[in-house]
């Protein structure tokens, strides 16, 4: 099933450990910057809409594999 992974750039090093253990190595992510938390809701919605071409990329790169 394609998927993409949202993660904040402080997990990369976490999610590298977690998808070679899960033998998923090539699994699509894309990283969001850190924190997200602090951010008005406006601000992390337009992170997202900058983010959304590249995760359906992604999507469809799985799909097509």
């Amino acid at each position: 099933m394609p998927s993409v992974v949202l993660i904040t750039r402080a997990f990369e090093r976490l999610a590298d450990v977690v998808s070679n253990g899960s033998r998923l190595p090539s699994l699509h992510r894309h990283v969001l910057p850190h924190p997200l938390n602090p951010l008005p809701d406006e601000r992390v919605a337009a992170i997202l809409r900058e983010a959304l071409p590249s995760i359906v990329r992604r999507l469809v790169a799985g799909a097509a594999a």
